[in-house]
């Protein structure tokens, strides 16, 4: 089954070994990442999976590396810009190893996107502050403030994940391993994809059906008052 979000990758990204290699981190002894889609649903969240996508800090790429974070991976911000999407990927692998082995594995998307946007709110509490207003951190992520009061929270930090979730995901699955019996097609699972053909197709008969009636009772409507005039006609 191909992972969530990969039909966003730019053209020129070769999809099938994008995907192997995510799937190879995930699997990581080192990382332990349950289901593979939370990485990719991470990297949309991020990323919008568009890369290098420098972000108003300088962030580059799927995870947004900063330049501490760059430097702690022994890069540079310069350097990421300048590699493949696929290249990206090592460095990708290198700051999950390091993440968990700082704080543990996780055991839930949210737990995965806690360690890449803001490592220290892993497996905190909801109202848990990650960053104020005046902050580097702020600056590039203030539109996670949804409440205006001039913080942002884990419990803002999932919203925000939620809303860069696909349309009609299952949030079940961030919390579960990988399904191989779900498909999903244009990142919509394909059971709803059926459903709405069917909703769609039931309506269209609907339709079809409402003007044909109307127009047999039109004409049943006509020919009768035709034939009324007709009897009314002086002899």
């Amino acid at each position: 089954m191909s992972l969530i979000c990969l039909n966003k990758l730019g053209w020129n990204v070769d999809k099938v070994a994008f995907e192997k290699e995510v799937r190879d981190i995930c699997s990581d002894p080192l990382i332990r990442i349950k289901n593979p889609n939370w990485l990719t649903l991470v990297f949309n969240a991020e990323s919008s999976m568009k890369f290098p996508n420098v972000n108003r800090i300088g962030a580059v790429g799927y995870i947004q590396i900063t330049k501490s974070t760059a430097k702690d991976l022994q890069t540079t911000v310069e350097h990421l810009k300048t590699l493949s999407p696929i290249e990206y990927l090592y460095y990708v692998r290198k700051y999950l190893r390091m993440r968990v082995k700082q704080y543990g594995a996780p055991d839930s998307a949210y737990e995965l996107y806690a360690l890449v946007h803001y490592p220290v709110a892993f497996k905190k509490a909801e109202n848990y502050v990650l960053y104020r207003k005046g902050s580097d951190a702020y600056s590039g992520n203030s539109d996670l403030d949804y409440n205006g009061d001039g913080a942002v929270t884990v419990k803002e930090m999932n919203q925000f994940f939620d809303k860069r979730l696909p349309l009609l995901y299952d949030k079940e699955l961030l919390f579960t391993p990988e399904d191989s019996s779900r498909i999903y097609l244009a990142n919509i699972e394909l059971k709803y994809i059926l459903a709405g053909l069917f909703f769609g197709l039931a309506m269209l008969v609907g339709i079809v059906y409402y003007f044909k009636k109307n127009q047999i009772t039109k004409y049943l409507k006509n020919h009768v008052l035709f034939r009324k005039k007709e009897k009314r006609l002086p002899i």
